[in-house]
């Protein structure tokens, strides 16, 4: 992977950039910048809470129809 400005030019999707501050990692995202690891954790906990918050709601909806 390359600098992000050659990666766009390319179209990569990735880059290799500075380390990561929570997690060393140097992966980073062209589009924002943002490192891979630590944007795809947080997108797994976003996609956890979500379901939780529709499973409690579909969970209330039919204690409330009973």
């Amino acid at each position: 992977m390359d600098t992000r400005l050659t990666a766009a030019e390319s179209g990569n999707s990735k880059y290799e950039g500075s380390a990561c501050k929570r997690c060393q990692g140097t992966a980073r995202w062209v589009i924002n910048a943002t490192c891979v690891a630590c944007s795809n954790k947080a997108a797994t906990q976003r996609n956890r809470d979500r379901r939780e918050l529709l499973r409690n709601a579909l969970k209330a909806a039919r204690e409330k129809n009973l």
